[in-house]
């Protein structure tokens, strides 16, 4: 018979299969499970958002709204696929998902960039969401940038040859 600890490894695998590398830093490890679920909220609020809340009735007669939320659903899949692979890949420690946040993190810190001189050009009349959150993400790409970046961050990616 074998140990319960195997046993229960074992069945921890088949809950959730992908193996995680023990040179994995805890960094990269919170980055790959923030991107799988910011990329599984995605993939299965979309529907329901385009789906299940409009009035359906209505996008019958204004085929260009039909079209229009077709299309942004679809990048919208898309881009929540692409980070539960990036997810997937920053856990495996692949260089790849690696050089795809990093590309990812710059577009999202030039866009916070442009919002935050948009809003500080043109300020706004009222309240806008934009105000707060175009600096925090702007911030926390900077952070991931700098993060992935490091002496020994790069290590851990450049040793797995992928």
């Amino acid at each position: 018979m074998e140990p319960r600890t195997e046993r229960m490894s074992r069945a921890f695998s088949s809950w959730f299969p992908l193996k995680v590398p023990r040179e994995c830093p805890l960094g990269v490890k919170v980055l790959g499970g923030f991107c799988l679920g910011v990329g599984a909220v995605e993939v299965i609020l979309v529907p329901v958002n385009f789906w299940l809340l409009p009035n359906l009735a209505g996008l019958i007669f204004t085929p260009f709204a039909a079209i229009f939320m077709l299309v942004s659903m679809a990048l919208i899949l898309a881009f929540g696929g692409l980070l539960i692979a990036i997810g997937i890949g920053l856990l495996k420690v692949k260089n790849w998902a690696r050089i795809i946040l990093i590309v990812l993190a710059v577009l999202v810190a030039l866009s916070g960039i442009h919002a935050v001189v948009f809003f500080l050009v043109h300020p706004p009349t009222t309240f806008a969401w934009g105000n707060l959150v175009a600096p925090v993400t702007t911030a926390a790409c900077v952070w991931i940038l700098r993060y992935l970046f490091r002496a020994d961050v790069k290590n851990v990616f450049q040793a797995t040859g992928s």
